[in-house]
């Protein structure tokens, strides 16, 4: 963020503000060059916490921005077991620091736009909120789910509006002949390659960034005086190659079995606590499909590449407890899986954007960008899940339509890396990218003025 500020300021001789969410994040901007005027502090690890909140400050609050607090804080509690003892006076203690604080920069600071990447804790979901209600334009960078570009999300309602327009306004007037052959290159592409979005794509590295890489391990490991999760990414490796080997409890596909997939999501994660809290358990999610399926059909279910050795072995059982259940490895191919299925039930996973590609009925329980395509199908009352299942499942979704919306995504995205470093090898912080992800930004704020 810090240097897409500084591009803007070059361009636009604008004035950046910063917002830090724990005093590492301080010291890190401190360290850059931002001056103390510029910094606000929102540090929810580290708020002092008081025995007697303000509940109706709290209550009003909830009105006035449209959010409860309780949900809020569902999305953060899970990521770490210490916040599980916290009391009730300390929750509601903190969300009022953070509330006032949020409010504070808002009234004072009054900044034209609020940009940031990736919504995943319950303090920037209080902020977005404040924000958007004093009329702060917020740009959330997020991933479009093509290769090496990049777009701007509504994310607490996980919708692209320079995507919803579009798409609107190519349904009424059609596709041009070239719109047409480059929704088909990106269709044949997938095909030919499986290509996955950036976050999931890894770049071979060469030594000098292997060894920054550590540098950057170790000064984190220093900061904050512990083992950080991601450094479990050092012995990944070792452990996949044994649990590969040694896990028995997943099965293979069968050839020429009928059968509708559900992949299983990473949690804790804003896929599920955000866009998808009122599916947020996936054992109870499945049980409902399982009981939504005509007799002949299978549930496919494939694990996680990157969950499957911590989710615990009663949980696998869970799920293997169905007959018309199989559990299947993590190993087993995405593409070929989605191929072959009959329809895909997802709650706002990747896999649902793949389908759409391949012309397969989708159906979602979540909010994801590609619930604005008309031949999704979005669960809005469980009970109605068996009858859209009938309706939908061994349909083909015609083709022109698929083209519309695909050339919608790539008319409404931009080229480059919109996100954390962390998930792309740091590529986003090349200087050639921070152009691109500038050139995107103008482009977009000038899109939705017209």
């Amino acid at each position: 963020m810090f240097r897409i500020s500084q591009e803007v300021e070059q361009r636009h001789n604008t004035t950046s503000f910063y917002i830090s969410t724990s005093k590492i994040g301080s010291a890190n901007f401190k360290e850059l060059g931002v001056k103390k005027e510029q910094l606000y502090e929102i540090d929810h690890l580290n708020f002092k916490l008081t025995k007697n909140p303000d509940k109706n400050y709290l209550h009003h609050a909830e009105v006035k921005y449209d959010f409860r607090i309780w949900d809020i804080w569902q999305v953060a509690a899970k990521r770490k077991k210490s916040r599980l003892k916290l009391s009730e006076d300390s929750i509601l203690s903190l969300m009022e620091s953070i509330c006032k604080k949020a409010e504070w920069i808002a009234q004072h600071v009054k900044p034209d736009y609020a940009i940031l990447c990736c919504v995943a804790g319950f303090h920037l979901v209080m902020m977005i909120r404040i924000f958007e209600k004093y009329g702060i334009e917020v740009l959330d960078f997020s991933n479009p789910r093509l290769p090496e570009r990049f777009c701007f999300a509504n994310e607490l309602a996980s919708n692209f509006p320079l995507l919803n327009r579009i798409y609107s306004e190519r349904k009424q007037k059609g596709l041009t002949p070239s719109e047409i052959k480059e929704s088909k290159e990106i269709i044949q592409r997938f095909k030919e390659e499986h290509f996955k979005p950036s976050d999931s794509t890894r770049v071979k590295e060469s030594w000098p960034q292997v060894v920054r890489k550590y540098q950057r391990y170790l000064k984190i490991i220093y900061q904050r005086k512990k083992i950080p999760n991601f450094v479990n990414n050092l012995y990944y490796p070792i452990k996949e190659k044994v649990m590969r080997r040694f896990m028995s409890r997943f099965e293979k596909p069968v050839t020429g079995e009928k059968y509708v997939l559900f992949f299983l999501h990473v949690q804790p994660e804003a896929s599920t606590s955000i866009m998808g809290k009122w599916y947020e358990n996936q054992l109870n999610l499945i049980e409902n499909i399982v009981r939504s399926l005509p007799c002949d059909y299978k549930l496919y279910v494939k694990e996680h590449v990157w969950n499957f050795s911590t989710r615990p072995r009663d949980y696998h059982h869970e799920i293997k407890k169905f007959p018309s259940v199989r559990l299947i490895t993590p190993f087993s191919s995405s593409y070929d899986l989605i191929a072959n299925s009959s329809a895909i039930v997802t709650i706002t996973g990747t896999v649902g954007w793949e389908g759409i590609l391949l012309q397969k009925p989708v159906i979602t329980f979540g909010n994801v960008f590609y619930n604005v395509f008309d031949q999704v199908q979005k669960v809005e009352k469980i009970e109605e899940l068996p009858a859209i299942i009938k309706r939908r499942i061994d349909t083909v979704v015609d083709l022109d339509q698929t083209l519309t919306f695909v050339s919608s995504v790539l008319a409404s995205s931009f080229p480059g890396l919109g996100m954390i470093p962390a998930d792309c090898q740091n590529r986003s912080l090349e200087p050639k990218n921070i152009k691109l992800l500038v050139d995107g930004l103008e482009k977009h704020v000038a899109y939705l003025r017209l």
